[in-house]
């Protein structure tokens, strides 16, 4: 989950609607808002970064799976 609180659906920030609360923004998400493209697996991705190819894990097709205990 992202940290900090939602943006406000009636006045949203300009840019990218994550770019308040995302770890990796850079200054173009608070300009421009991103276009939809496709993703992993059927999935719809808006975001810069995975345009730019940063690396950033928005890439599904490596699943996180949690431990057994």
């Amino acid at each position: 989950p992202l940290a900090g609180d939602p943006p406000n659906p009636i006045n949203p920030p300009s840019g990218c609607r994550f770019h308040t609360r995302c770890p990796i923004v850079q200054p173009m998400c608070s300009q421009s808002t991103p276009p939809l493209q496709a993703g992993v697996a059927g999935h719809p991705v808006a975001c810069f970064m995975r345009q730019a190819g940063s690396g950033f894990a928005l890439d599904s097709s490596k699943p996180k799976v949690a431990e057994a205990a």
